[in-house]
């Protein structure tokens, strides 16, 4: 038995956005699916025809989609991660 998806209602701009993420070839490729995987959700696909579009796991297009919905398109950013970032000291930097 197929999950249908939950079909998202996109404003135009979202829609937009959506397209120009995945159109341009500045984007770092897991931004691109992470746009078609709403896309898709919007035109109505149902999980298991997502994941086999795009290749990608039930969890990760869930996660997407979940995040999507309690946050728009920015929550198809980089989460900041946990714990101390990274830093290179300018000396180390030359």
């Amino acid at each position: 038995m197929e999950q249908r998806s939950h079909k998202f209602q996109l404003t135009h701009s979202e829609k937009t956005k959506l397209l120009a993420m995945i159109n341009s070839g500045k984007q770092e490729n897991r931004f691109d699916y992470r746009a078609r995987i709403i896309l898709l959700s919007a035109e109505g696909r149902t999980l298991d025809q997502i994941v086999e579009i795009t290749g990608k796991s039930r969890p990760v297009v869930n996660n997407w989609r979940k995040r999507f919905r309690e946050k728009g398109i920015n929550g198809l950013k980089d989460a900041r991660r946990r714990g101390n970032q990274y830093t290179v000291s300018p000396e180390k930097k030359h």
